[in-house]
């Protein structure tokens, strides 16, 4: 079930993918193979909280996102958010 909701900073580890590819774990570049072991150790600081907001520029891949999904279900997490950057916020 789908529903549109408003995170409050801090309430869930943030990945963001560019446009280009690129990928940052709460504001650090990781790729795509660092990615599980990096969301495994945020879990970890997170003290137990295990929900993901995945931020996308709208130009995306689709394969990426679910890619990045993918990767966040597999190191545990059990609530995954998705939301798009305003543009300029690149």
């Amino acid at each position: 079930r789908a529903v549109s909701t408003t995170l409050e900073p801090g309430g869930a580890v943030t990945i963001a993918v560019s446009e280009a590819g690129t990928i940052e774990l709460n504001g650090t570049a990781v790729t795509i193979d660092g990615l599980h072991k990096g969301l495994l150790r945020e879990f970890e600081v997170e003290g137990g909280n295990r929900s993901v907001l995945l931020m996308a520029d709208g130009g995306t891949r689709h394969k990426i996102v679910v890619r990045v999904l993918d990767i966040a279900r597999l190191a545990g997490a059990v609530r995954l958010s998705i939301a798009t950057r305003p543009p300029g916020e690149e």
